[in-house]
């Protein structure tokens, strides 16, 4: 498996290793949002930092914003912060900001992109 959800007290951390692909973050995603947890989390960190490319299609950013979109409804209230060192991370969050804004009428979880876990955890404040 190319990741790990790590719970904390707050939300969850999912750890992804190199070679992770879109099919483990869906995956992922899938069990973070079937826990018991997940309607009381404040927070997913994903943690993209040993991921050297991560091949997405627009189709599939599409298809996980709408998704996430009917979990809003459950948990409106989630932070995400993504970290990682890849080019592309920034396109592809910026892309999915979109879809997801499009998909629930311009309301979104509050999103950002990071560096480093530090400068996460300091945004998220955990």
């Amino acid at each position: 498996m190319a990741y790990e959800i790590i719970w904390e007290t707050k939300g969850a951390q999912f750890v992804f290793k190199e070679g992770a692909s879109y099919k483990e973050l869906w995956q992922a995603n899938n069990e973070f949002v079937l826990d018991a947890r997940f309607p009381s989390a404040m927070y997913v960190l994903h943690n993209l930092i040993d991921v050297k490319k991560f091949p997405i299609e627009s189709k599939d950013i599409k298809k996980t914003a709408e998704m996430d979109a009917k979990l809003y409804e459950i948990n409106p209230d989630i932070k995400m912060a993504i970290v990682g060192t890849l080019a592309a991370i920034k396109g592809i969050i910026s892309m999915y900001k979109v879809y997801l804004g499009l998909a629930l009428n311009g309301k979104i979880w509050k999103i950002e992109t990071f560096n480093s876990i530090d400068d996460a955890r300091k945004w998220l404040d955990t």
